[in-house]
């Protein structure tokens, strides 16, 4: 098991960086309850899709709605199928037409990543492989430790248990609902 592991790791570590995805800012509000039919998107961080696209800290991507997909069951959130047409480039002080019919661009929500929490998760997750039910017990004294405001703490410790467990995977995902300034992350696709 530890060998399949380094080997795992070895091979993620050795993938290039994905560079088809970029943060991005919204300029506007949105969301997919009562979407518009273009979005504008600002690049908060330099990034380039293959050897044709290069998207400038501050560029605006203009691009039109092409798809509003719902959320689903198994805490699937909602999402944007944009299609681009042009992106500026702030340091020229011009605008370039995006030709490609077949580039699309995927738009979620971003949270950046808390590394403490996701510490604690892989903790967690590994203390389960470990002895059977301790994922469960951790998370509820988790909860019971640190209750949620307004709740009693065996209420916290169920709820804490109850989001941590793969029970939450009945629940249907969130809508987007994007305000203007929110980070939102794109990712670039081909449709064939």
């Amino acid at each position: 098991m530890k060998k399949f592991l380094s080997i795992l790791i070895i091979f993620f570590l050795s993938l290039p960086a994905n560079a088809t995805t970029l943060i991005v800012k919204s300029t506007e509000s949105f969301s997919t309850v009562h979407p518009k039919s273009n979005i504008n998107l600002k690049v908060v961080k330099a990034g380039k899709y293959g050897k044709s696209y290069y998207f400038e800290k501050n560029s605006i991507i203009y691009s039109t709605v092409v798809k509003v997909t719902d959320p689903k069951r198994g805490k699937q959130n909602a999402y944007f199928v944009l299609k681009p047409t042009r992106y500026s480039l702030p340091s020229k002080g011009k605008t370039i037409a995006i030709k490609n019919p077949k580039l699309y661009l995927k738009v979620v929500g971003y949270k950046p990543m808390d590394k403490k929490e996701t510490a604690i998760k892989a903790g967690a997750t590994a203390g389960g492989f470990i002895v059977t039910g301790f994922t469960q017990v951790f998370w509820f004294g988790k909860g019971v430790i640190k209750p949620k405001k307004n709740k009693n703490r065996i209420s916290s410790g169920v709820e804490s248990m109850y989001k941590n467990s793969p029970l939450v995977y009945i629940e249907k995902g969130n809508e987007l609902i994007v305000h203007q300034g929110d980070l939102l992350k794109i990712k670039f696709y081909k449709k064939r």
